[in-house]
């Protein structure tokens, strides 16, 4: 999840770069001007640049330009609380053998095992919204859960 976060977060800052650019305007520096010219440079006027008219941002159509990563474990699923959207973010210590998950807005998400280096020989530890639980081995490495009416976690067959 942090992945995308990342790509949007390189969109935005690489719209707000051209911005200040186009706002700054081009000035030739000092040093382009001939020492031994008898004439003076001409004073520039400031660039004046005029605005394009903002577009609607198509959020769906940037989002399926976000690459989706084969090594992805954790998404969101089911509908979205608020009208901002969802996200969920966890990540997975190796030495703790823990996974811990935060989720915003979001209903529901789904825990892909298989992407995670469990070992399963020890005890491993779930932690969401903080909240800890134990996980015990499935016969299935997807683990759907669901948010209950008391802002708890059920799993979902």
């Amino acid at each position: 999840m942090a992945a995308d976060g990342m790509q949007t977060m390189k969109l935005v800052t690489s719209a707000i770069l051209l911005l200040c650019v186009a706002h700054l305007g081009c000035r030739p520096s000092a040093s382009d001007v001939a020492p031994d010219s008898a004439v003076a440079p001409a004073p520039h006027a400031p660039v004046k640049v005029t605005p394009e008219p903002e577009r609607p941002v198509d959020a769906l159509a940037e989002l399926e330009k976000i690459e989706v990563q084969p090594d992805k474990w954790l998404f969101v699923e089911g509908e979205v609380q608020e009208a901002g959207g969802a996200w969920v973010t966890g990540w997975f210590s190796d030495e703790a053998n823990k996974i811990a998950i935060e989720t915003h807005g979001a209903n529901g998400f789904r825990l892909e095992l298989s992407k995670i280096s469990i070992d399963w020989s020890r005890r491993v530890v779930l932690r969401i919204d903080e909240r800890s639980f134990e996980l015990k081995k499935r016969k299935t490495s997807t683990v759907h859960f669901k948010k209950t009416p008391t802002g708890g976690w059920d799993t979902v067959p």
